[in-house]
This record gives structure tokens, sequence and C-alpha cells, in this order.
């Protein structure tokens, strides 16, 4: 059974509750979109529920489980250049439900699934900052357009910014989960991962 103090529990219900929230948020904005829309979305979600098949482990939870990335932030990140945080944000929560979905600890599911809303969410916000920066103020209603140059920078920094914020909060609740001071990193674990991710953001932009 994977037991844990106090504080992990705590952390990971300051992680599911805003997880919640904006799985909610995102839900609602993509039912704006309007069907029509909503038509040219479905292939990014078949092809990222079968994305999220293919999974490797690369962090390890208590010896017990392992946390899972899989090629399916490629179309995550395709998602937030197209559409914007919400359909990447409701992308990024079925990976991370079906890299997990062996888990044999639902609250192992939980964190996957919730550490994979929170840091994209984040991230796409952040990088439509970028883009706004680069490309300008947008039209009324359209999504920023960044010269080809600058989409595979901005699409690294995404991917980065999001895997950052993942792996911290999966290291804490490792920790808390331990009775550790500190959370661990691997050095091994995070260069693997960071080259998962680039490649995740370069495929994106070719597709694009």
């Amino acid at each position: 059974m994977l037991k844990g103090s106090w504080k992990s529990v705590a952390f990971l219900a300051s992680v599911a509750s805003p997880a919640l929230f904006l799985l909610a948020l995102c839900s609602r904005d993509l039912f704006q979109l309007g069907w029509t829309s909503l038509a040219w979305c479905a292939p990014l979600l078949i092809l990222t529920v079968a994305a999220g098949r293919l999974a490797v482990p690369v962090m390890s939870l208590d010896s017990l489980d392992q946390n899972q990335k899989s090629v399916a932030n490629t179309f995550v990140f395709l998602a937030a250049v197209i559409y914007g945080p919400a359909l990447a944000t409701f992308l990024a929560a079925i990976d991370g439900l079906m890299r997990s979905r062996r888990a044999s600890h639902r609250r192992v599911t939980v964190l996957s699934t919730s550490t994979a809303i929170v840091p994209t969410y984040i991230a796409v916000l952040f990088y439509e900052l970028l883009t706004r920066f680069f490309a300008g103020e947008a039209p009324t209603g359209s999504r920023h357009l960044v010269e080809s140059g600058h989409l595979l920078p901005l699409l690294c920094v995404l991917a980065l910014v999001q895997y950052f914020l993942e792996v911290i909060a999966f290291r804490t609740f490792t920790a808390f989960l331990r009775n550790h001071n500190r959370a661990l990193f691997s050095r091994e674990t995070f260069v693997w991962a960071s080259l998962m991710q680039m490649v995740s953001a370069s495929s994106a932009a070719l597709f694009y």
C-alpha cells in the first residue's frame, strides 16, 4: 500500500483542486468554440489517446510506481499553437490519465493527471505571452501568429516550462511521501525527459 504523511496528502489536494478547476474552465472554453471547431479537434484527441499508450518510465515513485512520459506531448503542443490553453490542457489531462492508467495506486493517477493539467495550462499562458511579444497584437478572435523561425524556440520554452513545473510537483510529492526534507532530482532523468520534451516540441513545429 502507498503510504505517506499528511503533508503528501495535503500537497496532492493542493495540486488536484486547481487542476479540477482548470479542467472545468477549459471544458467550458472548448464548448464555446462551436461544433465545427470541435470537429477539427477530434483528430488531435484521437492521436493523443493513441500516443498516450506509448509511454516510457522516467520517474520512480517510492519504487512502487513510475511516472511516464509519452509522445502525446507533440499533440498537446500542437493544440497549444492552434487552439490555445483550453484544448492543450484538456489533451494533457487525457495524456496524464492514459500514462497512469495502469498504476496500482489511485493517488499516482490523481498526481499524474493533475501535474499534467496545471503545468500545461501555465506553460501555454507563458507561451502566449511570448508570442504577443514577438508577434504583436493579434486581430480580435484570432491566435497570435509567429514567424517560422521563432516557432520552434518558443515551443521548446513551452516544453521546458511544462516539464520543470511537472517534475517539481512530482518530486515534491515524493519527498513528502518519503518524509524527506527536500525533493531529490536525478540528473539522468532530467536530461532524458528534457530530450523527450525537445523531440515533442520539434515534432509539433513540423506538424504545424
